[in-house]
């Protein structure tokens, strides 16, 4: 990994760090506002709608920046760690305004995330990671990659539907996603029919409830392969659609 890159990634571990800490802080506040007596309250819950969507989202990006932080080691790919931080960088300015809404909705206080608003290791990632400079080398390196980034190896398995469904993608996809897109369309029967005959729409269910997943083990790898694969040739006409049978079930 590119030296350069240190000390962006320590600040990065140092600012995840005091955020984990604000916003599990957040969470037993807007918890305290949800209580009647002790328990729970469907009721209360029910006022603080638009603040309890805020702290799920943040929830979710804080996670993810936060693992994504810690998969990297000396041995990875600079570009890789260059977009991990990148995508840290906006994770933070979000989790920070999620937590200012959910305080001014609860009336807190919002001095310690006023603080880390103005801490120097905050100020110098987003300066090092998000400035217009940083920025265009970033997006440099992944015209030259030719968008090929964050390679996972996979077994033979997931290589060859890896393989598969990019084909698909490039041949029945993309030709149809202008379409779509440009017009509004509805995704049509040309794309929905092939996708069930691949079995796509079960993918990560085991078999005993309908899906194509083994029953002694979880396959999530799969999905998220074939997600991606797909999401090539269009996100919402075909990449986004077979996770719509996982969240139902």
């Amino acid at each position: 990994m590119n030296t350069a890159l240190q000390r962006p990634l320590a600040d990065a571990s140092a600012v995840l760090a005091r955020l984990r800490s604000l916003f599990d802080a957040g969470v037993l506040v807007l918890a305290r506002h949800c209580l009647e007596n002790g328990r729970l309250s469907a009721r209360r819950l029910d006022a603080v709608q638009v603040p309890s969507f805020e702290m799920a989202w943040a929830g979710a990006e804080l996670l993810a920046a936060e693992t994504a932080i810690a998969a990297l080691t000396p041995d990875s790919d600079p570009l890789d760690a260059r977009l991990a931080l990148v995508f840290t960088v906006d994770a933070v300015v979000s989790l920070l305004d999620r937590l200012d809404a959910m305080l001014a909705e609860t009336g807190e206080d919002p001095a310690a995330v006023d603080a880390l608003r103005a801490a120097p290791e905050w100020r110098a990632l987003r300066r090092a990671v998000g400035g217009a400079e940083a920025l265009q080398a970033t997006g440099r390196g992944v015209v030259e990659a030719q968008g090929l980034v964050g390679d996972i190896a996979l077994d033979e398995a997931h290589g060859l539907a890896q393989d598969a469904f990019r084909r698909f993608a490039a041949e029945v996809v993309a030709p149809q996603a202008e379409a779509i897109h440009r017009h509004d369309l509805t995704v049509p029967e040309s794309l929905l029919q092939p996708m069930r005959e691949m079995g796509v729409f079960g993918l990560a269910i085991p078999e005993r409830f309908g899906g194509s997943a083994p029953d002694d083990r979880e396959d999530t790898l799969l999905m998220v392969v074939v997600t991606e694969a797909l999401s090539e040739g269009s996100l919402a006409a075909a990449g986004s659609l077979i996770t719509r049978p996982e969240i139902l079930t």
